[in-house]
């Protein structure tokens, strides 16, 4: 097959205000500035923000191959049980803050990224809800049943932390104070998606291959999914987030690795451990990612906002990148 460059995506991540315009809601609603102390109580002055921009992170759909293979097998189309079922793990640095209403303009406090660091962790539960191949489009939606381990976490190391995540390693995303943590919505009906090109490149196109040329699936994706928030620190969260918050990967999920480093381990986060599972989670992808493991993984850029109750939050972009591809490919080599 022939390679092709792809380009990853931007989109900001963990934006704290009201969802504008939200895939789940009715129409876009007021957003939400709030003051927010970046690193803490005796660092830098706290600002008036509407949410935070995320840098692209590492997402790994764990056993999503699988259960995109479960459903084409079984006709296409999908239910919410267990054997359609995925954990979705993400880790993201911030790129920066997104500053107050209505310009919105990135913000950056003094400090972030060269003395410190605000890092992010998740794992939400999905599932499939349809699938076609050999090149086409996967449906996901948020599962009803979520593991123990299903959570949104955001940590600050700062004051003076130093600069101590690594994508490469998958470390150093819980370093430091824990300042919010949410946990998924499954009563508002999330869904996400994927396209595959059919084509595949090399996983690892980020400086040095790191990954003895092991190959990728090439596509893109999105996705929606809500949380509550059940803990935010008030040293750093002056006034406090809205108690829903949306984590959004708006056409933001892609493959193969062109911004950052894939990661070799989903270690170091703070939630916790599915049961059986060990510490880290090392990625099982085979030859090509999103066609012989159960497992796969991608880039996702998204943001992060708190929306004001009763609006509804929506989580665009945890969708699933290669999956698809793979329960195609595995299809069109038993023909």
């Amino acid at each position: 097959m022939d390679l092709r460059s792809v380009r990853t995506m931007r989109a900001p991540l963990l934006a704290l205000a009201a969802a504008a315009a939200c895939v789940l809601g009715t129409g876009p609603t007021a957003r939400a500035d709030f003051v927010f102390d970046p690193d803490g109580p005796g660092g830098t002055a706290a600002v008036t923000i509407n949410g935070f921009d995320p840098a692209p992170g590492n997402s790994l759909a764990k056993d999503s191959v699988t259960a995109i293979n479960n459903v084409i097998a079984g006709g296409g189309t999908g239910a919410d049980v267990a054997a359609n079922r995925f954990q979705l793990y993400y880790m993201a640095t911030t790129s920066s803050l997104i500053g107050p209403s209505p310009a919105n303009n990135p913000l950056t406090p003094a400090g972030l990224n060269t003395t410190y660091q605000i890092t992010y962790v998740a794992s939400i539960t999905e599932f499939v809800k349809s699938a076609s191949g050999p090149t086409g489009t996967a449906t996901f939606g948020v599962s009803a049943v979520q593991a123990p381990n299903s959570i949104l976490q955001i940590y600050s190391n700062g004051p003076a932390g130093g600069i101590v995540a690594d994508n490469a390693s998958g470390t150093g995303f819980t370093a430091g104070t824990l300042i919010l943590t949410a946990a998924p919505v499954t009563t508002v009906a999330g869904s996400g998606n994927f396209t595959t090109t059919g084509a595949t490149q090399l996983f690892d196109q980020h400086g040095a291959d790191n990954f003895g040329g092991k190959l990728s699936v090439v596509g893109q994706g999105s996705s929606t999914v809500d949380f509550n928030v059940t803990f935010a620190n008030p040293a750093y969260f002056i006034t406090p987030p809205p108690t829903v918050v949306a984590l959004r990967f708006n056409t933001s999920q892609s493959t193969p690795f062109l911004a950052i480093e894939p990661t070799g381990a989903v270690a170091g986060t703070g939630f916790p451990n599915p049961l059986g599972a060990p510490n880290p989670i090392i990625p099982n992808l085979g030859v090509t990612n999103g066609v012989t493991g159960p497992d796969f993984q991608f880039v996702a850029d998204a943001f992060v906002t708190p929306v004001p109750e009763p609006s509804s939050l929506c989580l665009m972009g945890l969708g699933l990148a290669g999956v698809v591809a793979v329960a195609r490919r595995k299809r069109a080599q038993a023909d």
